[in-house]
């Protein structure tokens, strides 16, 4: 999705915010959670492509909902996902004028995240031979 235009994104917002409708909370919270989370990435995009932090309320509200069916104890690596995503959230919110405030909060979300990954056994991919010379 990093690559898509900012009309598909809309449509995309629109298309899960549609779904929603049907996706609940309580019948479908893993499915409902996915939408939400979708929706938060989609507005953080659409924010990035029009350079503008107009968007970061809406996606930081739809992150912060996926934390009721995504939690540190039953779903700790969606869970850690999130607190990444919240991060990008404030990261953005403070390069768009919110300052080290801002930046600090995201450096508490990125290490909630680690901490979270790395209590689920999360490893990232190993980087490849040509990164790894010029590194």
């Amino acid at each position: 999705m990093s690559n898509a235009d900012a009309g598909t994104l809309r449509d995309s917002i629109a298309a899960r915010r549609s779904a929603l409708e049907v996706l609940t909370l309580e019948a479908a919270p893993v499915d409902w959670a996915n939408a939400q989370n979708g929706i938060g990435m989609s507005l953080l995009y659409l924010g990035n492509i029009e350079r503008t932090g107009k968007y970061l309320d809406k996606a930081e509200a739809a992150f912060t909902a996926t934390l009721k069916v995504f939690t540190r104890q039953s779903q700790p690596l969606q869970w850690a996902f999130e607190q990444n995503n919240l991060g990008d959230v404030s990261w953005n919110r403070a390069s768009h004028g919110g300052g080290k405030p801002e930046y600090l909060k995201a450096i508490a979300f990125f290490e909630n995240a680690k901490q979270g990954f790395a209590e689920a056994s999360y490893t990232t991919p190993s980087r490849s031979p040509i990164r790894r010379s010029i590194w």
